[in-house]
């Protein structure tokens, strides 16, 4: 707050406060006169002088209250002249002089006490100014306090009750703020420094690529990063982090954000495995799986099998469109085309046999298990399995020419 200079009187400049001076004067020669003529001691009315006197003094300061009683004193000495009282002998004289000594002493004192007076009652006003002031500043910081204390409750509700986990490092990897998410998920505080966090709770197998991950997010930010944390039990969960930098005091931190996937890697990890088996199964058959669109017969899966069934890679089975087609039997072509299709539209499963066209010009014997996909009300995909029984045919003709 800056200082503020207090007047010792209602005027503040020396010549108004001169010039005010003489007005109590002024004021002071009706009083004269009508104090003369009413009071038979009429001499005794230049004692009211010092009324006028110590009104400058009260309201202009002393030197105004000293300089009204000097102009008091000539003052008398024309009223009483005025009047037809004799001044020149000794007793009126030192009458006067007495008069006028105790109004210089009267401006004097009155002056000083005005002065004391305004510089109270300017600082009262100013204090009290003051007061209003602080007030206000005492009311606007607790707004503002209780503002920052509702954030900080509103950030505390929200990070305390999420189960993601949010920490703040500094650039030099130490922690700053670790949410209760992470004690509560494993059982233990967060280590407090990415030496011991990589040393104590991470994964050995895992600590190479978060290390490596954590020196891409201190250079950019990190997505998607899924390791192993210890469990206070002794067990490992699974965890996915991102990071992202975050300016802050003129450095760069990372903030980051975890949750616990555990139950959801370990159902990802059982669906790999049995989608593993299963297509182990279906490669280990001597019988190709497929599925094909309806009605364009587009291949959408074959299994391994075809290639060794007509000698051509499966993926020509997927690329060509009408592949099938071009490998039927040209004697069974149309046949089989026209069965398989009253078939389907009829919504029925069903099966076929006919004969395919192998790269290297053998015939091919095959039996077709087929499945209708139906979708409201119409056919959308066929799920087959065809096998090769070149084989069981031909010892069957054999059998036959022997009889």
């Amino acid at each position: 707050m800056e200082p503020v200079t207090i007047p010792s009187t209602p005027f503040a400049s020396v010549r108004a406060r001169l010039l005010l001076a003489l007005a109590p004067l002024a004021a002071y020669l009706p009083l004269f006169y009508g104090v003369y003529f009413l009071s038979p001691a009429g001499t005794n009315a230049t004692d009211l002088s010092v009324v006028g006197v110590a009104m400058a003094g009260w309201l202009l300061g002393r030197w105004a209250g000293l300089a009204s009683g000097l102009c008091a004193l000539p003052i008398n000495f024309l009223l009483l002249w005025s009047v037809g009282i004799e001044v020149s002998d000794a007793a009126a004289l030192a009458g006067n002089a007495a008069v006028g000594a105790t109004n210089l002493g009267i401006g004097w004192l009155v002056g000083w006490m005005g002065e004391l007076y305004h510089r109270v009652h300017a600082q009262s006003r100013e204090l009290a100014r003051d007061h209003d002031t602080l007030k206000r500043e005492v009311a606007e910081r607790k707004r503002v306090e209780d503002r920052l204390r509702e954030s900080e409750e509103l950030f505390r509700l929200i990070t305390e009750n999420t189960n993601d986990m949010i920490t703040l490092w500094d650039p030099r990897g130490k922690l700053l703020y670790c949410s209760t998410a992470f004690a509560r998920t494993f059982g233990y505080e967060i280590p407090t420094t990415f030496e011991s966090l990589f040393a104590d709770a991470i994964h050995p197998d895992d600590v190479a690529m978060a290390s490596a991950a954590l020196g891409r997010a201190r250079e950019g930010g990190l997505e998607g990063l899924n390791f192993r944390v210890r469990h206070r039990d002794g067990t490992w969960r699974w965890l996915e982090a991102w990071g992202t930098l975050v300016p802050w005091r003129e450095e760069r931190y990372v903030l980051g954000v975890c949750h616990e996937i555990t139950a959801r890697h370990d159902a990802e990890e059982a669906l790999r495995r049995s989608r593993e088996h299963y297509q182990a199964l279906v490669d280990s058959i001597d019988c190709m799986v497929w599925e094909c669109d309806f009605p364009s017969l587009q291949m959408t899966y074959v299994s391994p099998f075809a290639e060794r069934l007509l000698g051509v890679p499966a993926q020509r089975w997927l690329d060509e469109p009408g592949f099938w087609k071009t490998r039927l039997h040209p004697d069974d072509r149309e046949a089989t085309i026209r069965l398989s299709h009253a078939a389907t539209m009829a919504l029925r499963d069903h099966e076929l046999v006919y004969r395919m066209v192998a790269t290297d010009r053998r015939v091919v014997w095959v039996r077709d298990r087929v499945k209708v996909i139906v979708e409201d009300g119409k056919p959308v995909k066929l799920r087959g399995v065809t096998v090769d029984f070149t084989e069981m045919t031909r010892t069957e003709e054999g059998l036959r020419q022997a009889q």
